[in-house]
């Protein structure tokens, strides 16, 4: 009997795994996190943010997620950020202005730019 209930808890716990896998981030970081889900997404306010599946975009101009606020990271979570329109003018991401960004852990297909860094003006 012990046996069947701790066979149970284990296949309980396995069946939630796809729905803790959306905040690995956060669990995995063991910090807050802002999740990614759709595009054009804009970020104003400094801290983590992560994609939590991969995103497809149809975007032929502009960019996809522009960062306009300092000390930011965005990890991609292993995951990629798509384009598929027939022209290839939008950023992946654009930085405007700002300083400590840092991006990783993923890929960035099918833009004109993958990241672009507008230069800081303190940086000049």
């Amino acid at each position: 009997m012990k046996r069947n209930v701790i066979v149970s808890i284990m296949a309980t716990g396995l069946a939630l795994l796809p729905f803790a896998s959306a905040n690995a981030f956060e669990t995995a970081q063991g910090v807050t996190a802002t999740p990614i889900t759709a595009v054009p997404f804009v970020i104003t306010t400094s801290g983590n943010y992560y994609l939590p599946a991969n995103i497809t975009t149809a975007l032929p101009t502009g960019s996809a997620i522009t960062v306009e606020a300092s000390e930011v990271t965005i990890d991609l979570n292993g995951r990629s950020l798509i384009n598929t329109a027939s022209t290839n003018q939008a950023n992946g991401i654009f930085v405007l202005d700002q300083v400590d960004v840092t991006i990783q852990n993923g890929d960035i297909v099918g833009f004109g730019i993958g990241v672009y860094f507008s230069p800081n003006s303190a940086d000049n």
